[in-house]
C-alpha cells in the first residue's frame, strides 16, 4: 500500500484525535451564536459523555453528532443568510470527512441524545469483546446499534449454554417450592448473574446504590451429583420503598411464562409494595398483565398497588402513589406543588434558564442586564438631558439653586436679570446660562443625572419584562415556571408540567406500560417540541424614565449646593 493510500486511510481517525485535544473547541462561539445553544448545557453534555463512553474515538462521534444535531433543528427557525451559508460549510466539510452525502434531514433523525448515550452504556456494561475494541468515525447511530445488537445477541447465545451457578453467600429470600427459591443477592449488581442472564446485571443503573439489591430467581438442579442453581429471572428490588424496579428474564426479555408461579408469590410478599419498573427497555419488564385474568384479578384485589403504571394512572388519577412511581423511575416531583407537581427541569438561577429556554429578546435583555452583551447601548440616546433637568425640577429646588448662583456667582445672575428687565431671571434663561458658561463641576453632575435615571429605569423596564413573563412558555403542554428562593437573580427555577397533562400523555406509540416507559416517551417528546420562554419587547422599545432615582440624586446634590452657599 502507497504512504498516500495509508494517510488517506487514517485520516478519519487522526482527525477524531485531533478534535480529541479539546472537545469545547468543537463548538464555536459561531456555532453557540448561530443556534442559541447555551454553552453550559454544552459543557455539561461533554462532562456526561466522557464520563460515560470514556474514550476519545466514541466521545468525538457522539459530539459530532450533537452539533450537526444542534444546526439541524436551528435551521427550523433561523433563516438568516450567515448562518445559511454557515451549515451549509459544517454540512460539506462533515461529508466530505464522512465520505458521505448526509443532508440535515438525516441529523435530524438521530434519537435523542440520552437515549442514545444510555444505549452505548448499556452495550459497554455488557463487556462484549467486538463492541468494546469498535472504533468509531463518522457512522450514523442506527448503523452502530444494529452492529452492536448482532454482537450482544451472539454474546447471550454463547453465555446461555452454560448458566449453572454455584450458590454462595446468597441468602434465600423467597422459597417458592418445587425447587424454586428468590436469592437476594446483597449486591446492588452482580457480574456473575448478568453473564449466566445474558445482560448487565444492573451494572450500569446499580452501580454505588446501596439502597438497590439484586433478586434472582433461581431453579435447582443437579450435575455430576453436583448442586448448581440456573437463574431464570433478575428483579431489582428498591429496599427503602419496597418496591421493584427492573424485571426481566433471560438475554433481557420478559421472564418465561414458567416463572410466573414464582414471580406471583414474590408478588404477594408483605415485602413488595409496589412496581415501579424502569431500567433497559422497560416494555421487556415483567408487567402484571403477563399474567393469566384470573390470576392477575385475584393479585391486584389484594395489592391494588401492583397494577401496571398507565393503569394505575387511568384508574386513581395523578395520586401521591403514581407520583411515588414517576419518581422511583428517575423522575423529580416537587410534591409541594399540588397543580403542578412534575419537574420537566431545573434551572441553577435566572439567567441560567434564560440561557436554556429564553427567547432571543430574553437572552438579549439578559446579556444587557448582566454585561455581557457585545452590543453596546446608550440608554440616553436622544435624550435632551438638559431639557429634563430643567423641566424637573420642582419650585424650592430651582430657588437653591438660584440662591446658589446668586451667593457665589453675581455677575452672571445680575447679567441674568438684566436680559430679563430687571426681574429675577427666567429660571429657563439662568440654566441656559449655566449651560454656556461652564463654570462649576457640580453643573456637569447635573446634566449628568437624567442619562443615569434613563439607564435605571430602563433597565428596570427590562427586569420587569423578564420577571413579569416567566410563565411565558410556548409548547403545547401547559407548563409553569416556578421560583425556588427569595432573589429573584439568584433563586434556582423549575419548569413543571401541569398535573392533568400527565394524565393525557399517552402514547401508545411507545408502548407505555411503566413509570419508565412513561419518562422515556415524554423526555423524546420534550426534545422534539422544545418550550421556549417567550419574551416581548415594548412596541416603541425599552424607554422608562427612574423619576424616583432622578429626584434622590438631585436632592443629594442640591444638598451640596445649598451647604456651599451658606458657608459662603
Amino acid at each position: 500500500m502507497k504512504l498516500l493510500e495509508i494517510l488517506k486511510y487514517y485520516e478519519r481517525y487522526i482527525d477524531t484525535l485531533l478534535e480529541a485535544v479539546n472537545y469545547n473547541q468543537m463548538f464555536s462561539p459561531a456555532l453557540i451564536q448561530h443556534v442559541g445553544a447555551n454553552e453550559s448545557t454544552i459543557k455539561s453534555t461533554i462532562t456526561e459523555v466522557k464520563k460515560g463512553l470514556v474514550r476519545e474515538d466514541r466521545i468525538v462521534w457522539f459530539l459530532r453528532l450533537f452539533k450537526m444535531n444542534m444546526i439541524a433543528k436551528a435551521l427550523n427557525k433561523n433563516k438568516t443568510p450567515e448562518f445559511l451559508a454557515y451549515s451549509e460549510k459544517e454540512l460539506k466539510k462533515y461529508n466530505s470527512k464522512a465520505g458521505s452525502n448526509f443532508t440535515y434531514e438525516d441529523f435530524k433523525k438521530i434519537p435523542p441524545f440520552k437515549k442514545l448515550l444510555s444505549a452505548l452504556t448499556h452495550y459497554y456494561s455488557m463487556k462484549i469483546h467486538n463492541v468494546e475494541k469498535y472504533v468509531f468515525s463518522y457512522e450514523m447511530p442506527d448503523e452502530i446499534i444494529e452492529q452492536f445488537e448482532e454482537w450482544e445477541d451472539a454474546h447471550v447465545a454463547r453465555f446461555s449454554e452454560d448458566r449453572l451457578i454455584v450458590n454462595r453467600n446468597e441468602g434465600v429470600f423467597l422459597d417458592v417450592g418445587g425447587g424454586w427459591k428468590w436469592f437476594d443477592l446483597n449486591r446492588s449488581f452482580c457480574t456473575e448473574e448478568g453473564e449466566a442472564m445474558g445482560h448487565c446485571g444492573n451494572e450500569q443503573n446499580g452501580k454505588g446504590d446501596a439502597n438497590q439489591t439484586v433478586l434472582s430467581l433461581r431453579l435447582k438442579t443437579m450435575v455430576d451429583g453436583k448442586v448448581f442453581w440456573i437463574p431464570h429471572a433478575t428483579f431489582i428490588y428498591h429496599k427503602a420503598e419496597k418496591t421493584l424496579g427492573e424485571m426481566k428474564g433471560v438475554d433481557n426479555q420478559k421472564p418465561e411464562d414458567e416463572t410466573h408461579n414464582a414471580i406471583v408469590k414474590l408478588l404477594y410478599d408483605d415485602r413488595i409494595l409496589s412496581i415501579s419498573g424502569g431500567g433497559w427497555e422497560p416494555h421487556h419488564n415483567f408487567s402484571v398483565n403477563d399474567l393469566d385474568d384470573a390470576t392477575k384479578d385475584a393479585l391486584l384485589a389484594k395489592k391494588p398497588n401492583l397494577r401496571n403504571f398507565v393503569e394505575k394512572l387511568e384508574a386513581e388519577g395523578i395520586t401521591k402513589s403514581v407520583l411515588k412511581d414517576l419518581e422511583r423511575a428517575g423522575a423529580t416531583i416537587d410534591y409541594n406543588n399540588e397543580e403542578y407537581p412534575y419537574v420537566l427541569e431545573t434551572f441553577k438561577s435566572l439567567s441560567d434558564m434564560v440561557e436554556e429556554i429564553g427567547n432571543s429578546t430574553a437572552k438579549w435583555i439578559m446579556g444587557i442586564l448582566e454585561g455581557s452583551s457585545k452590543e453596546y447601548i446608550d440608554f440616553a440616546e436622544g435624550l435632551d438631558d438638559a431639557q429634563v433637568f430643567k423641566d424637573n425640577l420642582s419650585y424650592e429646588q430651582e430657588e437653591i439653586i438660584r440662591n446658589y448662583i446668586r451667593v457665589n456667582h453675581k455677575e452672571l445672575y445680575d447679567e441674568a436679570e438684566e436680559e430679563n428687565y430687571g426681574d429675577d431671571p427666567d429660571w429657563y434663561d439662568l440654566v441656559d446660562a449655566i449651560d454656556d458658561d461652564w463654570f462649576e463641576g457640580w453643573v456637569e453632575e447635573f446634566k449628568r443625572l437624567p442619562g443615569d435615571a434613563q439607564t435605571s429605569g430602563t433597565q428596570a423596564e427590562m427586569a420587569d419584562a423578564l420577571t413579569d413573563n416567566l410563565d411565558s412558555l410556548e409548547h403545547e403542554f401547559d407548563i409553569g415556571v416556578f421560583k425556588h428562593g427569595d432573589n429573584v437573580w439568584d433563586a434556582k427555577y423549575t419548569a413543571n408540567l401541569r398535573k392533568y397533562e400527565l394524565k393525557d400523555f399517552i402514547d401508545f406509540d411507545y408502548e407505555i406500560s411503566d413509570a419508565g416507559d412513561f419518562i422515556e416517551a415524554l423526555d423524546e417528546h420534550m426534545a422534539e417540541d422544545n418550550m421556549e420562554l417567550k419574551v416581548d419587547a415594548p412596541y416603541n422599545g425599552f424607554m422608562d424614565f427612574d423619576m424616583k432615582s432622578f429626584d434622590q440624586q438631585v436632592k443629594q446634590q442640591l444638598e451640596e449646593l445649598e451647604k456651599k452657599t451658606n458657608e459662603t
